[in-house]
């Protein structure tokens, strides 16, 4: 399906995309002018994003497919009758429609303050991108400036295998022809990114910039991608002197 690719002649690194490298802007606040608009009330910003972890921490195990325009249409209408069930509020399938109407016309993929080090990090380092995403990959990946850095963007959609399958794990190391034990993949999702990916053999990184996670998890764990290249480098010597 795909050709082997071999970049062996550095390090790789492979990252998670979204809540990894990039986020949707101004989510929070197009839906509350939407619950303003249709209930007169204000909600105030800490429910709405409360809810948006709750309903992603809801689908996560189950990213979506669209093999049509109507089968995404009827999954944003029920993402989002739960998304404002979860506040409070209920609407109906128009309603429905219309929030998702407004989410696509006012929001926008912007890559993270951090991911400035992406320059330097692609220096020293092949890096690679593979997410679950639908057929919008590229094009959100488009509206952020960090697509040039990455040698592969492998996304669910493509490889038609879902994380946390640890197989789309092995069937990206098959792809840029690499064995498990030299790639590192960087998540912000213990159970999606770290799960698989340790038990795919990859050397699993979280990334925590909101503090979701306890210190004490059994895991490397960054606070900012600044903090990458030392970890990195000290995973390295690891494994090229593991008796140290």
């Amino acid at each position: 399906m795909f050709p082997k690719k071999y970049y062996k002649n550095k390090p790789n690194i492979v990252f998670d995309c979204y809540d990894t490298l990039i986020y949707k802007s101004r989510l929070k606040e197009t839906t509350q002018k939407f619950i303003q608009d249709i209930f007169h009330i204000k909600v105030p910003l800490f429910y709405i994003d409360q809810a948006f972890t709750y309903i992603y921490d809801r689908y996560k195990f189950s990213h979506p497919t669209f093999p049509n325009h109507l089968v995404r249409k009827k999954f944003y209408q029920q993402y989002n009758k739960e998304l404002l069930a979860i506040i409070g509020f209920s609407i109906n399938n128009s309603e429905a429609d219309k929030l998702n109407q407004l989410i696509n016309q006012s929001t926008y993929y912007h890559a993270f303050p951090d991911t400035k080090s992406l320059k330097n990090l692609s220096s020293k380092y092949n890096l690679h991108l593979l997410a679950n995403w639908t057929n919008t990959f590229e094009s959100a990946l488009n509206q952020t400036s960090i697509a040039t850095f990455f040698k592969t963007k492998l996304s669910s959609h493509e490889l038609k295998i879902q994380k946390p399958n640890p197989k789309i794990f092995k069937i990206t190391a098959n792809l840029i022809n690499l064995s498990p034990e030299n790639l590192i993949y960087v998540g912000n999702d213990y159970e999606l990114d770290i799960i698989p990916a340790r038990s795919a053999g990859w050397t699993p990184i979280l990334i925590d910039r909101f503090n979701r996670y306890p210190k004490s998890i059994d895991c490397l764990k960054i606070n900012s991608l600044f903090d990458l290249n030392l970890k990195i480098k000290k995973i390295y010597q690891k494994l090229k002197n593991p008796k140290k």
